[in-house]
């Protein structure tokens, strides 16, 4: 499969044979660091009903994560491993609040904020209102009510998921068979 370089490369003054040699040392290097980062992407994507379909585009973001963050590397300083690993992880991290809990980080980091203020109110006893929690995060009353609000909407079914799920109302043919039932 053939992929493209989505680095910084573009911007050093380079011959042609330099930056052929550039992109096969890439190419080269993700061969080889591509197996950690999905075992990474195993590891933290665990608790989730992850498909191969997941698997394959976290592939795609950890790519894109090494192409950008290779131009940085030393290996004086380090392994690669222990250079990308907290760029890999953070670049899973996000994929993960996207697709599972339908958040990107900024909004996840600001509702953390929010729920240990709530806790402490309620540890207290104290009946808050958003001015309050504004007050104690620092965040403005809009940020605390659309956070709220985004993480609530995030707890809602995917409409592709909505098939699969059973309702709690009898459907017609349910109902013609529970009927049939009770005059038996």
């Amino acid at each position: 499969m053939t992929r493209t370089v989505f680095s910084k490369v573009h911007s050093f003054p380079m011959i042609a044979s330099d930056k052929n040699a550039y992109y096969k040392m890439c190419e080269w290097g993700w061969k080889n660091i591509r197996l950690f980062g999905l075992k990474t992407a195993h590891k933290m994507m665990t608790s989730y009903p992850a498909t191969s379909h997941h698997f394959y585009d976290v592939e795609i973001d950890l790519y894109e994560v090494y192409c950008n963050k290779i131009t940085e590397y030393d290996a004086t300083k380090g392994t690669p491993t222990t250079f990308f690993v907290r760029y890999f992880r953070a670049a899973i991290r996000e994929f993960i609040l996207f697709t599972w809990h339908h958040l990107n980080s900024y909004d996840m980091q600001n509702y953390r904020e929010i729920n240990k203020t709530i806790e402490f109110y309620e540890q207290h006893r104290i009946a808050y209102t958003p001015e309050m929690l504004a007050t104690k995060t620092g965040m403005s009353v809009k940020i605390i009510t659309s956070t709220l609000k985004y993480v609530e909407q995030s707890h809602y079914a995917d409409i592709d998921d909505a098939t699969n799920q059973r309702s709690s109302i009898a459907g017609p043919e349910e109902s013609y068979l529970s009927d049939i039932l009770t005059h038996l």
